[in-house]
């Protein structure tokens, strides 16, 4: 077995890279696509392998990585054409590696032209290190019919058997093939330029998105202000400019989003704009003109850390999409062969009468309702109000985060209480129902069940986690307000940490074992650091710290009590997590700690229970 040392230093979870498929879109053009394209990917290049497929006809991301349209043979269209067959799967051992060799062998006979026994990355051409890209040409004309969108979205998971990332740079057009990638994206990137036009073409994208979005919810897409200064004379005034229009731009932008569906994953329009800005550099210029990314031969320049910070937070945006079959990528499967109507109709005729044998020796369905379904495992809240002072909205959030883990809109907040009312009002007397929210008489008892309208898919999986840290407040309503990497505007950052909300001077207590270290900034206000295994839990906004610097803190003990110093809209604590590195983070003592999402560590914390035979942290049973 392994030693309780060793079993830690496995365990020392940073923030993994899930990696995915990244198209670049915008029916506008002239906003930077094929320049945020070939940059970004030679940035994510660096985090693992990198594929950039170029889909766009005019091939500008090709020039600018030094490859001629005009005399690219392998190009992107084959991608339309035929499919690849995937990677062989080695850990299957040398029988399965033979047996999708037959298999392979077996297609490509029956079904000549059905798939392409070379590897996809055949068709890759190696730009700068750790980044392919397959190329563009003439033949795109051709390519925009369904059995090639077929083949195309097969193709991209294939991609993945190859690479970390896969970035798709598009034509400025809304057609099927950008309706169909958007669907099959883990992210869409939407470049913008801070100018009136760009704003209003927006307006107008957004409204066909919000469309989509009514059917597939779980549509991912973020906002990216690219080349941030125009034409100014000088940097300055370029400086000043985006300043006073950054506002107004922004405010139109969060605007025009806020009619994306509710049924979609942000409950805060302004988290789908990223927060930084895309600088309009003459390093960039330089770099396309030799045919090469930023990255290579370029001294250090603000467009450098502007694609480093944009690659940091895509990949904490991908590491947060769930892993959703109906929405991702299909499995490589095989493709439909023509065939006459009558062969239809018996290959239906089969199927029918084999399901219906399937079906008679099932058990009759009892009916539910849908909200049933979902949640039946779970107990309805109940709260007595007996005082005046008492908030209904308080006691929803928390209702919402026990079944939902993280509080949505405000709106989702006040569709829930009107929801809990109108159960309410419906089993009592006429003459006594409830009709202000604001007003709840005293000794009034109120049943929260799970929320029939309010979905928050995103975060389902780690409910288990968000309660555990909730229970960390002294308090008997505490409610998520702040996930890791859930927004992304506002002047700053995308969040690195666990918000729980209390009431002000409510005691939060350490879930771990060791030394404190205490500091104070202008963000984080007082804050209490707890040193264990090489790793910190940090906490900030304190308004009183009940330990001292180089106290040994024992789990259970409370460490501080919830305030608002620093910068904060309410009384809450911030939980990070780090660990330590020798650079990129938050420095405790003479330390610096690298950070990541706070789950991870409830993760490893709970592995590490189970594994000594101890109670776990917290689990669903």
């Amino acid at each position: 077995s392994m030693s309780k040392a060793n079993l830690k230093k496995t365990l020392l979870f940073i923030d993994d890279d899930k990696g995915g498929v990244i198209q670049i879109a915008n029916v506008k053009g002239g906003v930077g696509k094929s320049t945020l394209a070939t940059h970004l990917a030679a940035c994510l290049a660096r985090r693992g392998p990198t594929l950039l497929i170029d889909l766009d006809v005019q091939g500008s991301a090709s020039s600018a990585l030094g490859q001629d349209p005009g005399e690219t043979t392998a190009s992107s269209s084959q991608l339309f054409k035929k499919r690849f067959y995937p990677r062989s799967n080695e850990a299957s051992g040398r029988f399965g590696h033979a047996m999708e060799r037959i298999s392979l062998g077996v297609k490509r006979f029956t079904f000549p032209g059905l798939v392409n026994e070379a590897p996809v990355t055949s068709l890759a051409v190696p730009v700068a290190p750790g980044l392919d890209l397959i190329p563009a040409n003439a033949d795109l004309y051709r390519c925009q019919d369904g059995k090639g969108l077929g083949n195309l979205i097969f193709n991209l998971a294939v991609c993945r058997d190859y690479y970390k990332y896969v970035l798709v740079d598009t034509p400025a057009v809304w057609n099927r093939m950008i309706q169909q990638l958007y669907k099959h994206s883990d992210l869409t990137l939407i470049p913008v330029t801070l100018n009136a036009l760009s704003t209003k073409s927006l307006r107008d994208y957004v409204l066909q998105l919000n469309r989509m979005m009514q059917k597939n919810p779980l549509v991912n897409f973020r906002v990216v202000k690219n080349e941030v200064f125009g034409n100014s004379e000088s940097k300055m005034i370029g400086k000043a400019k985006t300043m006073m229009v950054n506002r107004e731009f922004l405010g139109a932008i969060v605007k025009s989003l806020s009619s994306v569906s509710p049924e979609g994953r942000f409950a805060n329009p302004s988290s789908l704009v990223i927060d930084l800005e895309i600088p309009e550099s003459a390093a960039i210029r330089s770099a396309q003109d030799r045919g090469q990314t930023l990255f290579q031969g370029e001294k250090s320049s603000p467009a450098q850390a502007a694609f480093t910070s944009l690659a940091r937070q895509i990949q904490w945006i991908l590491n947060e999409v769930p892993n959703d079959p109906k929405k991702r990528v299909p499995a490589p499967s095989p493709q439909w062969i023509k065939m006459t109507r009558f062969a239809k109709a018996a290959v239906f005729l089969c199927v029918l009468i084999w399901s219906q044998k399937i079906i008679s020796n099932q058990a009759p369905n009892t009916p539910a309702l849908s909200g049933q379904i979902e949640q039946a495992s779970l107990q309805p809240i109940v709260h007595k109000f007996d005082g005046n002072s008492e908030s209904l909205y308080r006691v929803a959030k928390f209702a919402l985060c026990q079944y939902l883990a993280i509080v949505p809109s405000y709106q989702d907040v006040s569709g829930y209480i009107n929801e809990v009312l109108a159960y309410h009002n419906s089993r009592i007397d006429p003459s006594k129902r409830i009709d202000d929210p604001d007003r709840i008489p005293n000794n009034t008892e109120l049943v929260f069940y799970p929320p029939v309208k309010v979905k928050e898919r995103a975060y389902e999986g780690q409910l288990s986690g968000f309660r555990y840290f909730m229970s960390l407040v002294e308090d008997p309503y505490p409610y998520i307000t702040g996930v890791w990497a859930d927004r992304g505007t506002g002047g700053g950052t995308p969040h690195a940490g666990i918000d729980v909300a209390g009431r002000l001077g409510n005691k939060v207590y350490s879930p771990v074992e060791g030394v404190a270290f205490l500091k104070n900034t202008s963000d984080g206000g007082n804050m209490v650091g707890i040193k264990f295994d090489n790793c910190i839990l940090f906490f900030c906004h304190f308004d009183k710290r009940l330990v001292k610097e180089g106290q040994l803190v024992k789990k259970g003990q409370a460490v501080g009590t919830i305030g608002m110093t620093g910068r904060t809209s309410g009384p809450h604590v911030h939980i990070g997590y780090g660990i330590k590195y020798p650079r990129d983070g938050v420095s405790f003592g003479r330390d610096t700690y690298r950070l990541t999402d706070p789950m991870l560590w409830f993760y490893r914390q709970n592995y590490l229970d189970h594994a000594r035979g101890e109670t776990v942290a917290w689990t669903d049973g």
